[in-house]
C-alpha cells in the first residue's frame, strides 16, 4: 500500500498572504496581475533603509506601503492620460491669464494726461 501524504500549502508571511487573498479573487481586483508586488516590496524596503525607519517586513504598515506604491504604479498610464488630454485646455486658460495680465501693465494710468 502507498501511503500519500498530505501537501499543506506553505503558510505565508507578509505581503505573500495578501497577494495570494486577491488571487483567489480575480475578479475583484483585476491588476494583481499586473502588478509585481516583489519588486513593490523591494523598492519599499530600499526607502526605508534609505531614511533609516525601522519597520518590520511583515508589519501591516509594510503592507500598506507596498500597496499604495502598486497602487500609483497601476494608476501612472491613466495618469499621463489625463494629463496628455487636459494640456491643450489648460494652455488656453494659461494664455488667456496671460494676456489679461500684458493688457493691464500696457494700460496708461488712470488720470494721466498725455
Amino acid at each position: 500500500m502507498v501511503q500519500t501524504s498530505s501537501s499543506t500549502p506553505p503558510q505565508l508571511t507578509g505581503w505573500r498572504k495578501y497577494a495570494a487573498k486577491f488571487k483567489k479573487k480575480p475578479g475583484s481586483h483585476f491588476y494583481v496581475s499586473i502588478i509585481d508586488f516583489s519588486q513593490s516590496n523591494a523598492e519599499i524596503r530600499r526607502v526605508i533603509k534609505y531614511y533609516g525607519w525601522n519597520i518590520e517586513p511583515d508589519s501591516q504598515a509594510m503592507v500598506n506601503m507596498v500597496a499604495a506604491y502598486a497602487i500609483v504604479k497601476a494608476l501612472m498610464p491613466l495618469r499621463l492620460a489625463a494629463n496628455v488630454a487636459m494640456t491643450p485646455g489648460l494652455a488656453r486658460i494659461m494664455d488667456r491669464m496671460l494676456h489679461r495680465v500684458r493688457q493691464f501693465r500696457r494700460a496708461p494710468p488712470s488720470g494721466s494726461s498725455p
